[in-house]
């Protein structure tokens, strides 16, 4: 779990830097940038969400504020551009991540879901 916790600050401080370097240090992935968006904020909410399982409304209110904080943040930095579209697409991100994470949370700590041979763990 102490792992998981990392990743997801990382990654987020990843976006973080990603979002508001000068826009010639930004990586490319070769897909459209709207995509590498929503899958950066998708494996964020992901990863938050199974880091910190009973807390997933936490999780999505986080990266939806820090989504709305890092375009507003564009709007100061000379190279950069925020843009309603681009919240749009961190947003959905955001939500589908937390969502996919929150579903698989649940089937992990479901006792019913075992070997029917096998007793609940308790």
């Amino acid at each position: 779990m102490r792992l998981l916790r990392i990743v997801a600050w990382a990654l987020l401080a990843g976006i973080v830097v990603a979002t508001l370097a000068p826009i010639q240090w930004r990586p490319e992935t070769g897909l459209p940038v709207a995509a590498e968006r929503f899958f950066a904020f998708f494996a964020a909410g992901l990863v938050f969400t199974l880091a910190y399982r009973r807390h997933f409304a936490w999780a999505a209110l986080l990266l939806i504020g820090a989504a709305l904080a890092l375009e507003l943040g564009q709007l100061v930095v000379p190279t950069r551009h925020g843009g309603v579209f681009d919240l749009e697409a961190k947003v959905l991100g955001s939500v589908c991540g937390v969502l996919l994470g929150w579903g698989l949370g649940g089937l992990w700590r479901r006792p019913d879901i075992r070997p029917p041979d096998q007793p609940a763990r308790r």
